[in-house]
């Protein structure tokens, strides 16, 4: 049935289930200040709509009526109207939508009756969607304590003790799944070699800023996707402290929905290989950005609207669309007119997996690495927790709002740890070590660079790097991609040096530290080919 007419309940029902007798709101606000509108022109509107920024644009049918029986029906309309005021999305309502409608109630049965027969469908349900769905079980639940909270007709406290004492399918633990996940060569993290392999296939001449900046970004700070399509050019900061990214935060019940809102972010602080790029980023997008305002400023123009440039994302939106003219139409969502989404900036990144070509250790030349942001995440979060960080440190880090999403990362058995350092053993992974000392010789002593020293009379060669290194020079330089090599220095010293570290260790080391000894070892070998090779060709 097709709900018509006025949106107060008739009063016949709110005497017999005990509904308010106030009319339904028109719309009601969003978490994020914006309208979600009920009805227009005296209908239910067809479906609601709520704008996520960083999101996009999420619906849920509502013309339509959700159950035949008035008892149904009009609890599941005032629940999900109280439930949207607080959410920053409809996952899980959707389908508890669709499920509701499933409920056959006979409304010739009296309140007894109709009580039993609801509470064993909850029941029964709750029980199927607690294994396979959390979000549609978490609604089946919510909805039996709203309507008993109403004090609704045919619901009692009844209902709640016997969920709460409802025996719940076991699920698959965390723990077990985050493992599982951990260990998958597809979607686990990346291990040293494939950072160092995906780095180097960033040069290629198909790749564009856009593109390095994006895999920069998710290897040195592993935002979520939905960061990544927040950030504007006003959050890329460069002053006397040095270059940093204020990144929004998205996680916990407040922060979600504040998104763009001031002191709502992290600052981190940025490479310089990043700040150039993210320069030559905001300068590319000068081309888009003229497009956009060319479209906007027609609309305006032929509407007679004053055309106000709305902020401008590092990761844009490239084409013009209908839905851009609705954000700027609505003041409480204009700052995000010119914002990809999240799905967007996810499909660009898995994209780049056939655009970089990474070759996957011991398969053939066309089976490539997968590349995604949660891959990104997941190496930073393991990296952090074997090098002796809190698990405060990488919840922080993460953006996540307490540790309890981050704990997993801190029960990881030998064989993580073994995984994320597999030292390289493949002949693909060797040549690709072979071509990383491609144009990094060096020839002489660079300004500002320190001099690596193997003795007091051997020079390695020259460090880049400006900062205190926390590394073990002449050990892990080779794997340091800061690190410039003389072309005359005498590496093979060196690499028995590295050996000697590492036999000396052998007993008493954690993995971690075996896996950066082995990753120096298999450089510096490399290394000493390249030289070779450099050698002969002169």
């Amino acid at each position: 049935m097709t709900i018509e007419g006025s949106f107060t309940i008739p009063f016949e029902l709110c005497s017999q289930y005990g509904f308010d007798t106030e009319p339904l709101p028109d719309f009601i606000p969003s978490k994020f200040g914006t309208e979600i509108i009920l009805r227009k022109g005296g209908q239910w509107v067809s479906e609601l709509r709520l704008y996520n920024p960083g999101v996009g644009t999420t619906k849920l049918k509502w013309g339509q009526a959700f159950n035949n029986h008035p008892l149904i029906e009009y609890s599941v309309r005032q629940f999900l109207i109280e439930e949207l005021k607080l959410k920053c999305t409809f996952h899980g309502y959707r389908l508890f939508a669709d499920l509701i409608g499933n409920l056959s109630l006979n409304i010739s049965l009296n309140e007894t009756k109709t009580e039993a027969f609801v509470s064993n469908w909850i029941i029964e349900k709750a029980i199927e969607s607690f294994e396979l769905n959390q979000a549609l079980y978490s609604c089946i639940v919510n909805y039996a304590n709203f309507c008993v909270e109403e004090e609704y007709w045919g619901f009692s406290e009844r209902l709640l003790w016997q969920l709460s004492a409802t025996r719940l399918p076991k699920r698959l633990s965390k723990s077990k799944k985050f493992l599982d996940s951990m260990l998958d060569p597809v979607q686990g993290p990346y291990n040293q070699q494939e950072i160092v392999a995906i780095t180097n296939a960033l040069a290629k001449e198909n790749i564009t800023i856009k593109d390095r900046a994006l895999i920069l970004l998710c290897r040195d700070l592993a935002p979520r996707p939905i960061q990544l399509a927040l950030l504007q050019e006003t959050d890329f900061i460069s002053d006397i402290r040095g270059d940093y990214l204020r990144v929004p935060r998205v996680k916990g019940f407040k922060r979600s929905a504040l998104r763009r809102t001031k002191n709502n972010h992290t600052e981190r602080p940025l490479t310089e290989e990043i700040a150039s790029d993210l320069k030559s980023l905001i300068a590319s997008n000068q081309a888009v950005f003229e497009l956009l305002d060319a479209y906007l400023e027609e609309y305006c123009r032929i509407h007679k609207i004053p055309f106000i440039a709305p902020p401008r994302p590092l990761f844009p939106r490239i084409a013009c669309s209908e839905g851009m003219i609705a954000l700027y139409l609505d003041g409480k969502s204009r700052a995000y007119t010119y914002h990809s989404i999240t799905s967007k900036v996810s499909k660009h990144i898995r994209n780049l997996s056939q655009k970089l070509q990474v070759s996957r250790p011991g398969n053939t030349e066309t089976d490539f690495l997968e590349i995604g942001s949660y891959r990104f995440r997941r190496t930073k979060a393991t990296s952090m927790a074997i090098q002796g960080y809190t698990p405060e440190d990488v919840a922080y880090a993460l953006d996540h709002s307490s540790i309890s999403s981050v704990k997993h990362y801190f029960r990881f058995s030998r064989d993580l740890i073994d995984f994320v350092n597999l030292a390289a053993s493949s002949s693909i992974e060797m040549n690709q070590m072979v071509s990383a000392w491609t144009g990094r010789f060096a020839e002489a002593r660079e300004p500002g660079a320190k001099e690596i020293r193997l003795n007091q009379i051997d020079s390695l060669g020259i460090c880049l790097n400006t900062e205190i290194c926390e590394f073990h020079p002449t050990v892990t330089c080779y794997a340091c991609p800061k690190f410039r090599a003389y072309k005359d220095a005498n590496h093979r010293n060196a690499l028995i040096n590295i050996i000697t570290v590492k036999d000396a260790l052998e007993t008493d080391s954690s993995g971690p530290v075996k896996g950066q000894l082995d990753v120096a070892i298999a450089m510096a070998r490399e290394c000493i080919k390249a030289q070779d090779r450099d050698l002969d060709n002169e």
